[in-house]
């Protein structure tokens, strides 16, 4: 999924954020980098957030990098390919904007540090992100519909 461009304006204006230059950059989407912390929910297949927490649990992750595909993110814990996750972005004129995640890669860079490729599957309203959380079923209905 891309975000439209409103939604990627709208993000991108309120993170500290650097446009990635250079010949190397050979993705889908443009990157720009950034700087700062997001928080995230991560799911699992169950319907509980990570680890046997709350459902509502949110967590602290750095944000790396983000485009209009994706988003880079530093975090603390090993994140399976496939996992879900929804990454809370700010806004500086309406509510944080929900965003649900799939996993695609998860390097470890350290011990206990690890750096997290995911792929923006669909942006939530706030009443279906307790849904997300709750409901393995719609997991598989977002995956459904993105994938065919």
């Amino acid at each position: 999924m891309d975000l439209t461009a409103e939604q990627f304006a709208a993000l991108v204006t309120s993170l500290t954020l650097e446009p990635r230059s250079g010949a190397a950059e050979k993705r889908r989407a443009s990157r720009i980098e950034g700087c700062g912390q997001v928080l995230i929910t991560v799911c699992d297949g169950g319907g509980a957030s990570h680890a046997g927490q709350a459902q509502s649990t949110r967590t602290r992750a750095k944000l790396s990098n983000i485009s209009s595909r994706g988003i880079g993110l530093t975090y603390g814990e090993r994140l399976e390919s496939g996992r879900q996750l929804i990454v809370h972005m700010p806004t500086k004129t309406k509510p944080d904007v929900q965003i649900l995640c799939t996993v695609v890669h998860c390097v470890e860079r350290s011990a206990r540090l690890f750096a997290v490729g995911a792929e923006f599957t669909c942006v939530l309203s706030p009443a279906e992100v307790p849904r997300a959380l709750d409901e393995p079923a719609m997991h598989a209905r977002i995956q459904q519909s993105m994938l065919g």
